[in-house]
């Protein structure tokens, strides 16, 4: 992830601290709850993760957005591979949390894998309208000159949405995807 653009957002104190899985594929929860409750302001999670793509359970993710809003921290979620997850095999989210979606989650998704459009780097985040106007304030400058690839999904999804089908169907809570 690109460390300038998450201080923009997040202050200059923002560092990156991995959390390693060591001797399993699965996410070891105890280190993850340990160091959010160790004063970490933001998790940076891949779900299914790359390369090995280990699926986080609906629990676990439960558990992230327990803990998260207890301590205050963003739960920043990369789902760009979600349309390759087997249907047998599942995906959760943040977005399928009960209720209004916690205010300083933000899942990001993407176009490259769906639509065969690699290295493109067209996407979209799923928020709260808090988080949001935090996140335009940084990206003012990138979609200012957006290029023609960029326009053309976006009128794509627009005009074709019913056959697209972005990952799942967004239930109506309180968010805003920008």
């Amino acid at each position: 992830y690109h460390v300038k653009q998450l201080q923009a957002v997040f202050g200059e104190s923002f560092t990156p601290e991995p959390i390693l899985r060591p001797t399993s594929l699965r996410p070891d929860m105890e280190e993850v709850e340990k160091a959010l409750r160790g004063g970490l302001e933001a998790l940076i999670f891949t779900n299914p993760a790359n390369p090995d793509g280990v699926v986080w359970q609906p629990d676990e993710i439960r558990r992230l957005v327990d803990v998260a809003r207890e301590v205050g921290a963003y739960l920043i979620c990369d789902e760009c591979y979600v349309d390759m997850v087997y249907v047998q095999n599942g995906h959760s989210s943040p977005l399928d949390i009960e209720g209004e979606l916690y205010d300083r989650a933000i899942v990001c998704r993407g176009f490259s894998k769906s639509l065969g459009c690699q290295s493109w780097r067209v996407g979209y985040a799923v928020t709260s309208p808090v988080t949001a106007a935090s996140i335009v304030t940084v990206m003012d400058p990138v979609y200012i000159c957006t290029p023609f690839v960029q326009h053309a999904i976006a009128e794509y999804i627009l005009n074709y949405y019913d056959e697209y089908e972005v990952g799942r169907a967004f239930q109506p809570v309180s968010f805003v995807i920008c």
